[in-house]
């Protein structure tokens, strides 16, 4: 089985009128002009290509509540459409109420929160007490979050910003309780792991693999396993970024670690075992 953990599904109404809600800072730093932007329909058609049994699709950091809200409405209605092969996970928005958000967001039944990102500010120390609140209260209402982390050297590219992984890793330790996805390989917080107390302070924390044809040899993959474990480690795509054609070949050569990292450890945050 094979469940892609970082797929990112819009509205129709965000698609085809995408430049009416690039009135929102946050979307539009990274959606306007040409960038890719999919609905569920181009997701399922690409699952169906691919051979993908399930999806995780992936809410947006939205400033502003309304468009937050249309958002996690969709979500709903397309996991409820399209049960067992989407898993959605909430948007939030950051001028509204974290905890109500949050509240919200379990009580339509989905299945996590983010990608929680910070395109246009960067991770401000503003944006650093956001994150918090958000582990804190997730972890209460046992929610998975997914946070958008970047390298801090390497190429720039549309929604890089700089994580001050010192800062991250604090921050991390403090929310034991709450599973975390760090994306894109935690911007090589992985690395750290290589260090024993970094490792036990960050058991909770989970890796995927989003954009890595864009960022790191395949050789990441087996870095990764012997540094952190197999158990620790997400098949993530980036779709419609990209899909599950350019990582089957990496997977694949993992031999009897890939099933931990195509599916089972995303099933166990799931809580689908």
């Amino acid at each position: 089985m094979i469940i892609d953990s970082h797929a990112h599904i819009f509205t129709d109404d965000m698609i085809e009128h995408k430049d009416r809600y690039c009135d929102d800072k946050q979307f539009a730093l990274l959606y306007y002009g040409k960038a890719k932007i999919a609905n569920v329909t181009l997701l399922m058609d690409s699952m169906q290509n691919n051979g993908v049994d399930a999806s995780v699709a992936l809410g947006f950091t939205w400033q502003k509540n309304e468009y937050a809200r249309r958002h996690n409405e969709y979500m709903a209605m397309v996991q409820e459409r399209h049960k067992g092969k989407v898993y959605a996970f909430g948007a939030i928005a950051l001028d509204t109420d974290i905890y109500q958000q949050i509240k919200n967001i379990k009580q339509i039944g989905l299945y996590g929160i983010g990608e929680v990102a910070f395109y246009v500010n960067g991770f401000t120390e503003e944006e650093e007490t956001i994150v918090s609140n958000i582990l804190a209260i997730a972890g209460d209402m046992e929610l998975p979050v997914c946070l958008h982390v970047n390298e801090p050297v390497g190429h720039i590219y549309t929604g890089k910003y700089t994580t001050d992984m010192q800062r991250l890793y604090a921050l991390l330790s403090q929310y034991t309780n709450t599973a975390v996805i760090c994306s894109h390989w935690g911007g090589g917080l992985l690395f750290y792991e290589l260090m024993p107390e970094v490792k036990k302070s960050l058991q909770h924390v989970y890796y995927d693999s989003a954009a890595t044809p864009f960022l790191y040899s395949d050789n990441i993959y087996s870095i990764a396993i012997a540094i952190c474990g197999k158990e620790k480690i997400l098949f993530g795509s980036d779709f419609p970024l990209l899909d599950y054609s350019r990582y089957n070949n990496s997977i694949q050569l993992l031999g009897e670690n890939a099933q931990w990292i195509a599916d089972k450890n995303m099933k166990k945050l799931l809580r689908l075992l």
